[in-house]
């Protein structure tokens, strides 16, 4: 009995159901104007009920029944609880077992809305609880509903600088990791085909070809006006030796052309 009564008791909290409903709102709205009203004070009293009890009932649960609140809580749409529930669920392995409720503090934090810090320590180390509630009016009743569920584990210097340490490396690892998949992707660029360059690298062997051919033309015109020029100094001296203006038999060198040497020796 003692067991389920937690468990409702938890149940009743977790999802404000039914932990505070303040009734005779309208009796009291004339003090609503002051720094904290009748209601508020009845609030913050609530909520620091409702601060101790949630953090007692969450060290009583294991896991598998706060997967089950977990997804009742996704059912009801309350995202507040879903994050908080999701924390503990990755801080309480760090905490251990609940040894005592230090203190809990609370204040209004809004015209309906209020919050409760609850110093606490575990086994391994302490931890602050932050439960946030806001009140709305429904039918003639405030109904309550928890904004926040936050779980904040007190860390010495020494595990804060380890944890540090491995986000770094663990940062680095994943940079360089980075690094040598590009580099590889950028070494594999050189395997793939590439038509334009290969069309680039083929127009220029063209464009040299084209240049050698052009020079070679030009060296053999160049060597024909050369032997044309010796071949008519030769006709002017055998004039000028004869005094005569053509060459015996009449012969007239019209032009001058290259033939291949087809002449073998033997």
């Amino acid at each position: 009995m003692k067991d389920k009564f937690k468990k409702l008791l938890f149940i009743s909290l977790a999802f404000a159901l039914s932990a505070f409903i303040v009734t005779g709102c309208s009796a009291s709205g004339a003090s609503d104007e002051a720094e904290l009203s009748e209601t508020d004070t009845l609030m913050l009293t609530g909520l620091d009920e409702l601060s101790r009890g949630l953090v007692t009932s969450l060290d009583t649960i294991d896991d598998e029944e706060l997967d089950e609140f977990l997804v009742q809580a996704e059912d009801m749409g309350e995202q507040a609880l879903v994050n908080g529930y999701n924390t503990w669920k990755t801080t309480r392995d760090d905490l251990g077992a609940l040894k005592s409720i230090n203190t809990v503090e609370t204040e209004k934090t809004g015209a309906k809305a209020y919050r409760a810090v609850v110093d606490a320590t575990y086994e391994k180390r302490d931890c602050e609880i932050t439960v946030g509630i806001s009140r709305s009016a429904e039918a003639g009743q405030t109904i309550v509903a928890i904004d926040e569920l936050s779980f904040s584990p007190v860390y010495s210097v020494g595990e804060l600088m380890a944890q540090a340490f491995t986000n770094m490396v663990v940062g680095m690892g994943t940079v360089f990791a980075v690094l040598i998949f590009i580099a590889l992707i950028i070494g594999l660029f050189r395997y793939l085909p590439n038509p334009e360059a290969k069309a680039a690298e083929k127009a220029k062997e063209s464009a040299v070809q084209e240049a050698a051919e052009t020079a070679l033309e030009l060296s053999a015109s160049s060597r024909d006006d050369e032997i044309c020029a010796v071949i008519a100094a030769a006709i002017a001296a055998y004039e000028a030796e004869t005094g005569t203006k053509r060459p015996s038999g009449g012969l007239i060198v019209r032009s001058i052309k290259r033939v291949p040497n087809v002449i073998k020796r033997k």
